[in-house]
């Protein structure tokens, strides 16, 4: 009796969607519920394809190094107040969104004239960077229903001068939010805030935050700290 009860808790274990499981590529440990979105989305170790559809593979973690900078059909973050989207072609991005980016474009118009009030509440996220000389991205944090990250992206000193901060919608629903971020390296410091439009699994930031040479003038700085308020549309 005692060896059957035992199978079967072992059976149960086997597929409970509560025990506990380690992704195989990072080590990292979450309930097995969680790791089919874990490795669809969020491993960084896992490799995948270019999402640019260069049909060059890498490590999740090194996407955004790609596109910013090696992919063949790398992206630049789009100027219009508001979306700063990560696009291939702005000429094409312009045609596709042209009535958002008349939208986009005349709230920040009016922000000269009314502030722009959000319903939902304001969320705080801080993330201490150990090493801002190498691509990273922070652990995941929620707003609400909406699951965010943050990534940073050394300068390499040659085609990047500056180091920059992005904000990924990992997952969730599409959404409008206000954006402040905070940088602040040593006696360096950083601010930065917008209003912009979500998707899921989009990244949206600032390419240009610190610029590399001001970094390295900062004797004994060696951890990069970012502050981030984030308040959704609705919450």
């Amino acid at each position: 009796m005692e060896n059957m009860q035992r199978k079967e808790l072992n059976d149960h274990l086997a597929m409970c969607p509560k025990a506990k499981v380690q992704c195989d590529s990072c080590g990292t440990n979450m309930e097995r519920e969680d790791l089919d979105k874990h490795l669809r989305f969020l491993c960084a170790e896992k490799m995948t394809l270019c999402p640019l559809q260069c049909k060059e593979s890498m490590l999740r973690k090194d996407i955004m190094k790609h596109v910013l900078t090696a992919c063949g059909k790398r992206v630049e973050c789009c100027p219009i107040p508001g979306c700063r989207t990560m696009v291939q072609s702005q000429a094409e991005h312009n045609m596709e969104n042209g009535e958002s980016h008349t939208f986009l474009l005349l709230e920040s118009l009016n922000q000269s004239r009314r502030s722009s009030v959000l319903q939902g509440r304001v969320h705080g996220y801080s993330w201490t960077v150990p090493d801002a000389t190498v691509l990273l991205q922070s652990s995941t944090f929620k707003t609400g229903q909406l699951e965010w990250c943050l990534m940073v992206l050394p300068s390499d000193r040659h085609t990047r001068t500056h180091l920059g901060v992005f904000v990924k919608l990992n997952d969730g629903h599409p959404t409008l939010a206000n954006v402040r971020v905070k940088l602040t390296y040593g006696r360096l410091t950083a601010m930065f805030d917008h209003q912009l439009h979500f998707k899921v699994g989009q990244i949206k930031g600032w390419p240009r935050a610190l610029l590399a040479d001001l970094m390295d003038r900062q004797p004994g700085a060696d951890r990069l700290t970012v502050n981030l308020m984030i308040q959704n549309f609705l919450d």
